[in-house]
């Protein structure tokens, strides 16, 4: 298959841990299992084609959409991180980030 959107991927198709060791590894789709997908959830039309794509090169496991995904010793989830670096910039730059809950009954920011 021929990659025209997602050649990032293609070049970094391994992902870093939280002490930046090589660790997550993307696992490619077959074409037949491509197929099949596009069989089952789209009346045997073609998906688009970055879609396509990203299940050749990541269908099985992709590290880029990979959510709370802890480090070797598990002490630190990928969320935590993000949450402190946010905080650290809310520092730096004096800007600051509230959630909004927008909940039908009560309306809270926290």
């Amino acid at each position: 298959m021929e990659i025209q959107y997602l050649q990032k991927l293609i070049e970094y198709p391994s992902g870093l841990d939280a002490y930046g060791n090589l660790s997550f590894e993307n696992k490619p789709s077959t074409m037949e299992e491509i197929l099949q997908l596009e069989s089952t959830y789209n009346n045997g039309n073609l998906f688009p084609k970055v879609l396509r794509e990203l299940l050749f090169l990541a269908g099985n496991s992709c590290y880029c959409l990979e959510y709370n995904m802890v480090d070797p010793d598990g002490n630190i989830a990928i969320q935590n991180f993000m949450q402190e670096f946010v905080r650290n910039y809310e520092k730096q730059s004096k800007i600051s980030f509230r959630k909004v809950d927008h909940s039908p009954k009560i309306r809270t920011v926290s």
